[in-house]
Order: C-alpha cells, then sequence, then structure tokens
C-alpha cells in the first residue's frame, strides 16, 4: 500500500491480524467518488482514491475482505455544514437538492448504514471484496440491521 493517510496506515498496521483473522475493512466512501460537485474536488478525488484503495486491498490480500460502502446522504454534522454555509461556494441547485432532502425527512440516521458497516466487520462477505457498493442497494438486497 503506497499511498500514506491516516486510514491506509492505520489498515496497512491491522494487516497481519486481519490476515490471521480473515478479517474485513469497511471504507466509507461517498457518492462524491463518482458524481461531481461544485467546490469538492479535494473531497470526491479522495473518496475515489479510497475505493481504489479497496479494490487494490482485495487483490493484494486475498484473506481479507476490503469493501467500499457509500452510505448516501446521512444526517450528520457535514450535512449541516453543506445546509448551512455551501449555498456560497456550492452550485445553487446541487445546495438546494442537500437542502430539499433533509426537509423531505430523507437522510439516512447514522445508526443505518452504521449497522450495515458493523455487520459487514462481523461477518465478512468474501463476495463483495474489492467492490464499492451503495447502501441503498444493500437495503434492497439484504435488509436493514436496525
Amino acid at each position: 500500500m503506497g499511498l500514506k493517510t491516516d486510514d491506509t496506515l492505520q489498515v496497512q498496521a491491522a494487516i497481519p491480524e486481519l490476515r490471521k483473522a480473515k478479517g474485513c475493512v469497511v471504507w466509507v466512501s461517498s457518492g462524491a467518488a463518482k458524481a461531481a460537485y461544485t467546490s469538492w474536488a479535494a473531497y470526491g478525488s479522495s473518496k475515489a482514491a479510497m475505493d481504489s484503495i479497496a479494490a487494490h486491498l482485495a487483490v493484494e490480500e486475498p484473506d481479507i475482505a476490503s469493501i467500499a460502502i457509500t452510505p448516501g446522504r446521512v444526517d450528520t454534522d457535514m450535512q449541516r455544514v453543506l445546509r448551512e454555509d455551501g449555498k456560497a461556494v456550492m452550485d445553487t441547485k446541487q445546495h438546494s437538492s442537500f437542502v430539499t432532502a433533509f426537509e423531505g425527512g430523507e437522510l439516512f440516521r447514522p445508526e443505518q448504514p452504521g449497522n450495515v458497516i458493523a455487520r459487514l466487520v462481523l461477518e465478512p462477505q468474501a463476495s463483495l471484496s474489492g467492490k464499492t457498493f451503495r447502501y441503498a442497494i444493500w437495503i434492497c438486497d439484504h435488509g436493514v440491521y436496525e
């Protein structure tokens, strides 16, 4: 693993134990890895890099499941900051979509994708290793863990 970020350094340190346990690394990605938003270049690019790292780890360490999940729009501080401060730097239509999603009650609660992430760590699924998938797709295929 050539890229040295906090996430990759932590995973790199855990690899020996992950190998022994046939464990799982779940990377929290974002839809911004694939969809471009005004003023989000660094964030979206870092998430795209994370998706790539997840795929490479799966190839380099076949005994470790490496899965990236895009949780969707989750009711977090980041979403609040986007709604409150994003109007000044974001495209009007893009910013409005975040405000409308919040006002319409469309944001996931943090525990919703969090439960799926925990389930993946506790019950690694080798068939998902190296893939990036959306939380909403997981719900359709496997149900919600509340």
